[in-house]
């Protein structure tokens, strides 16, 4: 009889938009999740992949102004 590990879902990203409207953190989060995604495609999928994805996502969200907060888990809201 074989397993399966089920992975462990990773925290959510928090980040205080400020004054920034729904379209335009839409469009920042769309344009910061393209950027990322170029960035790991080259990379097999693994921990170091997904680890370079979400750092490159919140560098790309902060570049715009976007302040992030922390992850759901360490986070107090």
């Amino acid at each position: 009889m074989s397993g399966c590990v089920a992975e462990s879902k990773k925290p959510d990203l928090l980040f205080d938009s400020g004054s920034m409207t729904d379209a335009q953190w839409l469009k920042a989060r769309k344009e910061c999740l393209f950027e990322a995604e170029k960035a790991v495609t080259p990379i097999r999928p693994s921990p170091v992949a997904g680890e370079r994805f979400r750092k490159i996502y919140i560098l790309c969200v902060e570049s715009k102004g976007i302040k992030f907060l922390g992850t759901s888990d360490e986070v107090k809201l």
